[in-house]
């Protein structure tokens, strides 16, 4: 449906929200260096982060192994057993391959999501990293690791430290950002049965629901902690709101 790949580019505006309109200017001049912007394609390519197939997307709309029994977990036993698949699953199995087969858009519009996310968090993990006291760090922990100073010099040590850092980081924001489809992160009612097939395609609605709570929650305990109404989460707050108001206004007025 290209409603729902519209409605999951939205989802890049969660940048907007987590990182300053000034941190998202230096990301996008960091890159401009050919150099780095390659390594770091380089890398999204191979992390296992990206939509490379609709296959994340069969699962979540619920779709079971096999086409007449399906894999449970029996509590009381502690074994896993085959169950035959009900008219629902089976009913359900039949729109999972649908889905999955329109489902390139919905995984276009992830890999733009991710990749963006990926590329404002290396960016700026790596340029914080970039200054004398971190440099000091990776020496005197090499230093005690090894006893001696590298042969060629400290170039690449320091250099291969700082991308390992900007790596996980970037990796990290892109895990909080963006939602996660498999079935182990849906409730219950949703995971099987006639929940999966009624709500199968409600996963978004839930998850950007459950992040604006997240949001709320943090800027509340900011602001009665004494950090006021200008603290970092207040901030996320007041963005989420301004960006997420604007969105549909824009959308709008284009279609």
């Amino acid at each position: 449906n290209p409603r729902s790949a519209v409605r999951n580019f939205s989802q890049s505006l969660l940048n907007m929200v987590y990182f300053s309109p000034v941190q998202l200017n230096q990301a996008r001049k960091f890159f401009q260096d050919p150099e780095m912007r390659n390594k770091v394609n380089a890398e999204l390519e191979e992390l296992g982060i990206l939509f490379s197939e609709a296959k994340e997307l069969e699962e979540s709309i619920g779709k079971n192994p096999g086409n007449y029994t399906s894999v449970r977990y029996n509590e009381g036993t502690g074994k896993l057993e085959h169950v035959p698949v009900t008219k629902i699953e089976a009913a359900l199995n039949v729109t999972s391959k649908v889905a999955a087969k329109s489902g390139w858009m919905h995984a276009k519009v992830e890999n733009v999501n991710r990749k963006l996310t990926y590329r404002i968090g290396y960016s700026e993990m790596y340029r914080n990293l970039t200054n004398a006291e971190f440099d000091n760090m990776i020496k005197k922990d090499y230093l005690e690791k090894h006893g001696k100073p590298p042969r060629d010099g400290w170039k690449n040590v320091i250099e291969s430290a700082r991308s390992k850092y900007a790596k996980d980081y970037a990796i990290n924001m892109t895990v909080a950002l963006h939602f996660d489809y498999s079935k182990f992160s849906k409730s219950k009612v949703m995971r099987e049965g006639a929940g999966a097939m009624v709500l199968q395609f409600q996963h978004y609605g839930f998850k950007f629901f459950e992040r604006n709570m997240e949001l709320t929650r943090k800027a509340k305990n900011d602001i009665l902690e004494g950090e006021g109404l200008t603290g970092t989460n207040a901030w996320r707050v007041y963005r989420m709101g301004l960006v997420y108001f604007a969105a549909p206004i824009m959308a709008a007025a284009l279609t």
